[in-house]
């Protein structure tokens, strides 16, 4: 299995490859970190410093100099099979986009070095990265990984309309990102870990591995939740938002926003206390949904901005086009590396005022009433981000914004309950809810 760092590295490389990938999300500290990394440390980076496995390879995006000491950590004492390390710019354009594309190829040439060496020949061409074979796996598991995405994002629009809790949406997007580090089945599941033949490959192309991971059904149940989803539908799901209708019922409804979420279970707690939380701004969240990798012809090539190719909506559904892959112009790792850098950007990202911009239309399209930023202990990118966006959101909105910090197990502390708490209190009095 690939465990990756960051949501800028894309799991779409090692899946096509037949690896098991997902986004590494800690429920707790390892209980050897501190033998590894400072006490005063970055939690999630810290957490990295654990036994992993001989069966799982990480990818550590370099981030912030946390992440590159726990990158020398794991590489150091060999807590992993492999450690890689995922240069991923600070900036989008066309200069970026194209050294990012030369990262992942490189990414994806030691993952496919690395399955030959542990399967032999076997399955060869299919861990060809410039190969036929492989490029068109990738680019079917790039239309796969939109569909995904595009569920994803639509549980969250539930979140703002009130028909279901963030902590239901988050809660289906980790169990989603776990499915997606299990072992497909399948045709891809043989010794050699790939199709016997191109015929067998095409077969699979279309992203067979996804609903063997069990994606459909997570994302099915949890639509579920939100009952009848049509014109005029009354929300009656399964949450505690729900059952309270989200926008109505004398709530304040509150936006949450950060670097890394470190506990997911900081939403329950808020909506436990009386909040709605509208939208969550983390990679947890949209930030990793709200995009798609464009799969189309002319997509690929340095020159120009392919954010203006016209059929970008009418390809999302696209089944795989293998006439423009190899000897056409499309380039998956540049149309990755244009996709990720340009998806909503985080607080380590250098983009102009493009990260207040974002968090302004949420505050907008949502009406919240106030916002709660979380930001992990030690964490440079979030105490510079809570200040850039309590100038530029908060005071120029007239939010009151809550800065919350924290670390594994803090989200039910005392003083987080009795902060939150004080919050909402303020925020009704604001609304004469009180």
């Amino acid at each position: 299995m690939v465990l990756v760092s960051c949501s800028y590295v894309p799991l779409e490389i090692p899946l096509a490859l037949g690896i098991p990938a997902k986004r590494a999300v800690f429920r707790e500290p390892g209980a050897s970190c501190e033998a590894y990394l400072p006490r005063d440390f970055c939690p999630y980076a810290k957490a990295f410093a654990r036994e992993h496995g001989q069966d799982c390879v990480v990818a550590i995006a370099g981030s912030c100099d946390a992440m590159r000491r726990a990158y020398d950590a794991l590489r150091y004492f060999g807590l992993a099979r492999e450690v890689h390390f995922v240069d991923v710019p600070r900036s989008c354009g066309g200069g970026a986009e194209a050294y990012y594309a030369g990262v992942l190829r490189d990414f994806a040439l030691e993952l496919a070095h690395a399955v030959r060496r542990e399967r032999g020949d076997a399955g060869a061409s299919a861990h060809d990265v410039d190969g036929p074979l492989f490029q068109r796996r990738l680019v079917a598991v790039m239309q796969s990984m939109n569909s995904l995405r595009q569920g994803l994002s639509r549980l969250f629009e539930l979140v703002a309309e009130g028909r279901i809790s963030a902590m239901d949406a988050i809660g289906t997007a980790l169990r989603v990102n776990d499915a997606l580090g299990t072992r497909p089945r399948g045709n891809w599941d043989s010794a050699s870990g790939a199709p016997a033949d191109a015929g067998a490959a095409r077969g699979s192309e279309r992203g067979g591995f996804m609903s063997t991971a069990g994606t459909a059904v997570v994302l099915e149940g949890a639509m579920r939740l939100a009952g009848p989803c049509g014109p005029g539908a009354g929300g009656s799901g399964g949450s505690g938002q729900s059952r309270s209708g989200g926008r109505p019922g004398g709530r304040a409804r509150v936006g949450v926003s950060g670097t890394c979420l470190l506990e997911p279970a900081l939403l329950g707690v808020l909506e436990e206390v009386g909040l709605a939380v509208a939208f969550v701004d983390s990679c947890l969240g949209p930030r990793s949904f709200d995009f798609r990798v464009p799969t189309d012809e002319g997509v690929g090539q340095a020159e120009g901005d392919p954010r203006t190719d016209a059929g970008a909506d009418e390809n999302a559904a696209a089944g795989v086009n293998s006439s423009v892959i190899p000897g056409g112009s499309l380039d998956p790792f540049y149309a990755l590396a244009h996709a990720y850098l340009g998806k909503p950007a985080c607080p380590r990202m250098f983009v102009g005022d493009m990260r207040a911009q974002h968090l302004r239309k949420l505050v907008r399209s949502c009406g919240v009433h106030g916002i709660v930023y979380f930001a992990p202990k030690f964490c440079d990118h979030a105490y510079y981000d809570f200040a850039e966006l309590k100038r530029h959101v908060g005071e120029s909105e007239g939010l009151p914004m809550l800065l919350l910090e924290g670390e594994y197990g803090s989200a039910r502390s005392g003083q987080t309950l009795t902060r939150v708490t004080a919050f909402r209190e303020m925020l009704e009095g604001r609304l004469g809810l009180g």
